[in-house]
């Protein structure tokens, strides 16, 4: 999924790409995003080791995603309104 926004085949991300650059607040939402999906990713990726009894793996894998949602929430200006829940409701499944 990540790699979809980075699709250099398709003219419709290329576009989008290139104005982003030109738009800082565009570049922030999509940092964001970036990060938030990375924060699931790692947040998943935490629940497998932990499950698979990885425990100091998952605990690597849960810091990371923390900071990234941390760094998020820095820029809470540049959050969406429905990827600021998404984004508090991630860090409090992280902190359990």
């Amino acid at each position: 999924m990540r790699e979809d926004f980075h699709a250099t085949a398709d003219p419709i991300n290329v576009e989008y790409n290139e104005q982003r650059g030109k738009n800082p607040e565009k570049n922030h939402v999509f940092k964001n995003y970036m990060k938030y999906l990375e924060s699931e990713i790692l947040r998943c990726n935490a629940n497998i080791a932990l499950k698979e009894k990885h425990f100091e793996k998952a605990e690597q894998y849960k810091m990371k995603a923390s900071q990234l949602i941390d760094e998020m929430l820095k820029e809470e200006k540049f959050l969406k309104p429905y990827l600021l829940p998404r984004a508090k409701r991630n860090q409090e499944l992280l902190a359990n």
